[in-house]
């Protein structure tokens, strides 16, 4: 493909000047209100950070929610205990009301 420069092409025959005056600012406008670049930040080779209070209470929520088993074997045990000596009882119109209750409060998932 072969790009020739002509003298009838349309986009260089526009005039530019009109974009560059209506960037001008107005008068009676403050210019100082536009935005500035920012200085460099320079890192140096450490770093001092605070925490707040409730992040310190995040992390530790989240160490001990890591560092719990993902099975409780004492409820697994008990489950089966009653389970076996026919104790277990399940109320249906309870389980259908949770998850009826569950659905409304979380619609869409």
């Amino acid at each position: 493909m072969k790009v020739q420069n002509s003298a009838n092409n349309p986009i260089r025959n526009t005039d530019v000047g009109a974009a560059k005056k209506s960037e001008a600012p107005k008068r009676g406008t403050d210019t100082s209100a536009a935005p500035k670049s920012a200085p460099p930040v320079e890192i140096a080779d450490s770093f001092n950070a605070s925490i707040s209070d409730r992040g310190r209470e995040m992390a530790t929520a989240k160490g001990l929610a890591a560092a719990a088993p993902d099975i409780r074997e004492d409820k697994i045990a008990d489950l089966k205990r009653r389970i076996a000596n026919k104790e277990y009882n399940v109320k249906p119109d309870a389980v259908a009301e949770k998850m009826i209750g569950e659905h409304l409060n979380n619609p869409g998932v």
